[in-house]
């Protein structure tokens, strides 16, 4: 049989024809009509088996039966077949969704999204890697100096692909953008040693999100989901720390006389003694 046969056969068994139809329907296609012993020398499928493949490909409306002593069939032209199991499947789908319409409103409160959890340096940086290579629209990022020098190339590139990033960074911004909203946290008031050491990676599009942490007696440990509840809360995160960056920046000498030089006296809201 030639490729285009082979082929053909191919696509017809991906639509839920057995081997021996699709065979048979091709052989038939191709050659008019034919007896079942004619068509079984044809496409070298055993003439007993060929019966009862006959039937079901009438019963299927892929096949007629043109003459009965001997019977004789030929194939329904490809287009008119295509049609009749395009019909079927919008059918059965229509079917489908109503039955399941039931199903899915009793136990729709229940549905799980699933997050993935990342651990160590390089698993979390491939992550945020992909995450900016397949987010459009907008990307927040929440990150520290090191962070951005090595997803320095994905950020950049995102932006050239037309995604507008609004970027807080910790410490210097290694990264060339050009359309950007960024902010540096706090660059007026000295981090202190302890928090230094503890680093974190935010990045969060329309419908996915990565939050990642690091300290010193915790190595780098990511949650990623592609959920639009999730990445509201990361997003939510990072615009209320931009909000007190910017607090800061019109108003650092008042906040300073009420919480401190440092503003250390804000870690007191959370004091039970």
């Amino acid at each position: 049989m030639s490729d285009n046969g082979e082929a053909a056969i191919k696509s017809i068994t991906a639509l839920g024809f057995s081997l021996y139809e699709a065979r048979s329907y091709v052989g038939l296609l191709g050659s008019g009509s034919l007896t079942a012993y004619a068509l079984s020398k044809l496409i070298n499928v055993p003439e007993p088996k060929l019966y009862d493949v006959m039937r079901r490909l009438v019963d299927r409306g892929a096949v007629v039966q043109v003459d009965r002593d001997p019977a004789r069939y030929s194939a329904v032209p490809g287009a008119r077949l295509l049609d009749k199991l395009d019909e079927e499947f919008v059918r059965r789908l229509d079917s489908a969704k109503e039955s399941l319409k039931g199903i899915q409103a009793a136990t729709l409160a229940e549905f799980p999204h699933v997050m993935w959890k990342f651990e160590g340096y390089h698993a979390v940086l491939e992550r945020a890697r992909g995450l900016m290579e397949a987010v459009p629209g907008q990307l927040y990022v929440t990150a520290w100096t090191n962070e951005l020098h090595r997803l320095r190339q994905p950020l950049e590139n995102a932006e050239k692909r037309g995604v507008n990033v609004v970027l807080l960074h910790f410490g210097a911004n290694p990264v060339q953008l050009s359309r950007a909203i960024t902010f540096e946290h706090l660059k007026d008031v000295p981090i202190p040693a302890k928090a230094a050491k503890t680093r974190h990676l935010g990045l969060v599009g329309a419908t996915s999100a990565l939050w990642a942490l690091s300290s010193p007696t915790q190595p780098w440990t990511a949650i990623y989901a592609e959920d639009k509840m999730f990445a509201s809360l990361v997003r939510t995160f990072i615009r209320h720390d931009i909000y007190f960056q910017q607090i800061h920046a019109d108003f650092g000498p008042e906040l300073r006389d009420v919480y401190g030089q440092n503003l250390e006296r804000l870690i007191e809201l959370f004091s039970f003694s």
